[in-house]
């Protein structure tokens, strides 16, 4: 009887370690800061918009897979999804952001990203 329980708890010990291991792995979440500036000095309320590609004829804002406003210190957060921003397949992503006039660009970057990495841009308009 003793055995079986011993036994019993280091299953459950172990089920429980690899599903904490799971969830933290699930956590890893993926996050791209871009700071908009203007003249050096960081913009609030500016959207940002994030695109797939560079190619001319989607680079205006319809085109765009995701737009953030940017917060009181010129900081647009976007938060990556895994299966729709980034590449899974491959080992990193370069996605591109803009910040428009209207359908003009005025500002832009690239940034290339890892899953579960934090990185930061800056575009200067």
């Amino acid at each position: 009887m003793t055995k079986r329980i011993l036994v019993l708890a280091f299953c459950s010990a172990l089920l429980f370690s690899l599903n904490s291991c799971k969830k933290d792995e699930e956590k890893a979440t993926t996050i791209a800061n871009i700071t908009v500036k203007k003249n050096g000095k960081a913009k609030s309320g500016i959207t940002v918009y994030l695109f797939k590609r560079t190619a001319p004829t989607f680079f205006k804002p319809i085109y765009a897979s995701k737009d953030v406003v940017t917060d009181s210190e010129g900081i647009a957060s976007f938060e990556l999804q895994e299966v729709v921003d980034l590449e899974v397949i491959d080992n990193q992503t370069t996605l591109y952001f803009a910040v428009f006039n209207k359908e003009t660009p005025i500002g832009q970057t690239a940034l290339t990203i890892k899953k579960g990495e934090t990185k930061s841009a800056t575009i200067n308009m």
